[in-house]
């Protein structure tokens, strides 16, 4: 017999960028998957470094 696992889905932040510029992508991911892994879908962005523009963006269709 075949049993369905559940997959946990966890939203993240994944990191890119140089070291002193760095921004996030907001991703939906496996529960299990590294922090820079693979995702299962870029929900936006974060850029704690905005000076004055937007600091966040997101696709509020998608986080649905």
């Amino acid at each position: 017999m075949c049993e369905r696992r559940k997959m946990g889905m966890k939203i993240r932040l994944s990191r890119f960028g140089c070291e002193n510029k760095l921004f996030y992508r907001v991703m939906a991911a496996n529960s299990r998957s590294p922090r820079d892994g693979k995702h299962l879908e870029v929900l936006g962005y974060y850029n704690p470094l905005s000076d004055g523009g937007k600091r966040m963006g997101l696709n509020f269709e998608r986080v649905k």
